[in-house]
């Protein structure tokens, strides 16, 4: 079947022209969750007793780890991290895709890549029991070889943990592989992993904020990935 984006093109892209095995990261990168996320999280600092948070402060806290960029938000002493996780993954589970939705042209954008023979693999902070869950609501779920969170290995982005295990269990050398993301996290996480990395433009940072990390590529829409 030939895909109307690949009318004119249909050969790798330089970007990946060279990468075999790709990973991606989740929310403001594949799908766009702010809304949903906002929700839950003030859902719950509401049910615990805290005042909730803007939404200009929530996107700031997508895609660090969540645990020292919201209890640094909250900035309460009685704030208990441990204790407003559950609340927060409760509230989360019931309402993870009531807006949320994915980028422009993702689903022929990974069927593309697949056709082309690349492997694909999703690299996230959020837990993968609530990645997988939007993932298969949003039918794009068997595009991916492995969902690799932060509870797979314990570690959360930028540590490298996910991609060098990878790496290390399918003998992969570091240049077939990249790592692509909208935030800061993810071009550290490829730094970290020796790899290439592209940034995101239209996600959850700014343009010059991503370019202060340096990273191989920077791209305004995920279709320069087959282009």
């Amino acid at each position: 079947m030939k895909h109307p984006i690949l009318e004119k093109h249909t050969g790798d892209s330089k970007i990946l022209r060279d990468k075999k095995h790709i990973f991606f990261d989740f929310d403001g990168t594949l799908v766009d969750s702010l809304n949903d996320v906002s929700t839950s999280i003030n859902n719950s600092l509401i049910e615990l007793g805290f005042e909730e948070l803007s939404p200009t402060v929530i996107q700031s806290l997508v895609g660090p780890d969540l645990r020292d960029t919201l209890t640094t938000a909250v900035n309460h002493r009685s704030f208990d991290f441990d204790t407003f996780i559950p609340v927060y993954v409760e509230d989360y589970y019931h309402n993870c895709v009531k807006t949320t939705v994915l980028y422009d042209d993702v689903i022929n954008i990974l069927q593309v890549l697949k056709e082309r023979k690349k492997t694909l693999y999703i690299l996230t902070n959020k837990p993968v029991k609530q990645t997988t869950q939007i993932a298969r609501s949003l039918k794009i779920v068997d595009y991916f070889e492995e969902i690799i969170g932060p509870d797979t290995y314990d570690k959360a982005k930028p540590d490298p943990i996910g991609i060098i295990s990878t790496q290390k269990k399918c003998g992969l050398h570091a240049k077939d592989m990249v790592m692509i993301g909208d935030t800061e996290i993810d071009i550290l996480t490829a730094k970290n992993a020796n790899i290439d990395s592209v940034a995101v433009s239209y996600g959850y940072r700014e343009k010059e904020v991503l370019n202060e990390y340096s990273p191989t590529f920077m791209i305004n829409k995920l279709k320069e990935l087959i282009l």
